[in-house]
């Protein structure tokens, strides 16, 4: 991948990679898709985001290594391992914001052309939003709170509001922090029975979160944000008793046909 430029305006970046992200919860098979995805892709020059940041050019493989991508590397697992629920919290937001800053790092400085990610950090950030305050964040406030968290101002009438119900939001619009809408998602849908048993197969202990009406609730505001992102293309993929190989087959096939 060629060096473009080290940096971006914030008002002016216009974002240049394609993007793909792969969303779901826990025990969906996200991250072994994600990983299984990023080796079928025929791309050139490609980049991933995922447990640890990759890229491939010509078939050479590499990591990349930027501040950013350490710091998440370093996060990730310690993050993982949190019993308390509000540290977890506040830990993964910071983790998601962090990956927010790291693909527009990588599509300005790399350039690749595409850029495969586990998991977004606009549609994580704001279906845990509703998930956890869904009497705050209804279908118009996300619409709303999209626009704040891709690019646009929080007016000074809306800053009280944001304050009292939603500090995360009001600190990611004054840090100037931009969210980049994925071009395409691939949600993989899972019961909740299934995805606690391919959880337990991994001979790890549960995080606290990890409940069947946890897992199930917290998929049911992924898919409102989703429905939220018309103008993207987000293809649903039933994962329960599939093999991760029918999944990526299925997942390619579909990238074929556009």
């Amino acid at each position: 991948m060629q060096k473009e430029v080290s940096s971006y305006n914030y008002d002016t970046y216009v974002f240049n990679s394609k993007t793909i992200a792969v969303i779901g919860v826990d025990g969906s098979g996200k991250s072994t898709c994600f990983r299984l995805l990023f080796d079928s892709i025929k791309y050139k020059n490609t980049a991933a985001i995922g447990d640890e940041v990759m890229a491939k050019k010509n078939d050479e493989l590499f990591k990349i290594n930027l501040w950013q991508s350490r710091l998440k590397l370093f996060l990730g697992p310690r993050i993982k391992k949190l019993k308390n629920r509000k540290l977890y919290r506040i830990f993964k937001f910071l983790e998601l914001v962090l990956r927010a800053k790291l693909l527009y790092k990588i599509d300005s400085k790399y350039a690749p052309e595409l850029i495969l990610t586990d998991g977004s950090p606009l549609i994580n950030i704001l279906g845990w939003g509703h998930y956890y305050c869904p009497e705050i964040y209804s279908k118009e406030l996300l619409i709303e709170v999209i626009g704040y968290m891709t690019g646009n101002k929080i007016p000074k009438h809306r800053k009280a509001f944001f304050k009292k119900h939603s500090h995360e939001v009001l600190l990611i619009n004054r840090l100037r922090i931009k969210f980049h809408i994925p071009d395409e998602v691939f949600f993989l849908k899972v019961s909740p029975d299934v995805a606690i048993k391919r959880i337990s197969h991994r001979n790890e202990d549960l995080q606290p979160h990890e409940t069947r009406d946890f897992l199930n609730n917290l998929q049911e505001s992924y898919a409102m944000v989703c429905q939220l992102l018309k103008e993207n293309k987000i293809h649903y993929v039933d994962t329960d008793n599939r093999t991760p190989e029918t999944i990526i087959g299925e997942m390619v096939t579909i990238l074929k046909r556009e």
